[in-house]
């Protein structure tokens, strides 16, 4: 059986070594810039907002923290910014397997692919294959298909279902892992904005020599101006892919009639 999204097991991969694995493979078509319309989110509909929001989002990239000379502070700060990178990581992603998603439902939408309607024409193309949808947790769905049955029995070629499966699942992996750590990022940089002066008075209790504790401080401080701009991005994405969440959610539902998300 293909497994769209994984399970809850973080120690396991979303995506194990069954029939179905992770698809690279696109369409060669450039996708417009579609903006799928939400009515709970005004800025959607206010152009001004929606484009200095579309611009926050395309300044977002992964933070590169210099090393403190003191280790705790310094794993502390490091290990955060894995973190955040991690999220980045899953959101660039995320745009990336929805593109690619899209990619294969461009002829029969006039170039306009909107994520319900594609599912709504995968769904036709599938047949009567089974494709089975679990609410696995708060922000994450599941898809569980057979590739096997899939080539069996699609009258098209099953790779255009096969394919926008992958995609559509991968995309709901990422959604979760951008939705699950984006928020220990924002705990975690609230903690060190509030305990910034206690930390700068940790490196200066070191044995280090008075200029290298001047340099310590100097780049702690510039460690702490890089997670103020952390903080900004970390709440851009959340909010990018709570609405994306939201969009996946109702356009899966297009996969049955009469199955409730």
């Amino acid at each position: 059986m293909g497994n769209c999204c994984g399970n809850e097991d973080e120690q396991k991969p979303l995506l194990n070594n069954g029939t179905v694995g992770v698809r690279t493979g696109t369409l060669s078509h450039t996708l417009p810039n579609v903006y799928e319309q939400s009515p709970q989110s005004a800025r959607r509909h206010n152009p001004i907002k929606r484009k200095e929001f579309e611009t926050s989002i395309e300044l977002i990239s992964a933070v590169q923290l210099q090393t403190v000379p003191l280790v705790t502070i310094d794993k502390t700060l490091k290990d955060l910014g894995k973190l955040y990178n991690e999220v980045v990581d899953n959101f660039r992603s995320l745009e990336m397997e929805t593109n690619r998603f899209k990619e294969y439902f461009i002829a029969e939408t006039a170039g306009i692919p909107v994520l319900a309607e594609c599912v709504l024409i995968l769904r036709k193309r599938a047949g009567e294959v089974v494709i089975r949808l679990d609410r696995k947790s708060k922000n994450f769905i599941e898809l569980t298909y057979d590739t096997k049955e899939i080539t069996r029995v699609c009258e098209v070629n099953p790779e255009t279902v096969i394919r926008p499966l992958d995609h559509f699942s991968n995309a709901c992996r990422h959604i979760r892992n951008v939705l699950e750590h984006a928020p220990q990022v924002e705990r975690n940089v609230k903690i060190i904005l509030q305990d910034e002066d206690i930390l700068k008075k940790e490196i200066m209790k070191t044995d280090l020599s008075t200029t290298e504790i001047q340099q310590g401080i100097k780049i702690f401080c510039d460690n702490v101006s890089k997670l103020r701009v952390v903080a900004a991005g970390t709440d851009t994405i959340k909010r990018d892919v709570e609405n994306k969440f939201k969009e996946f959610v109702k356009a899966s539902e297009g996969f049955f009639n009469d199955n409730q998300v």
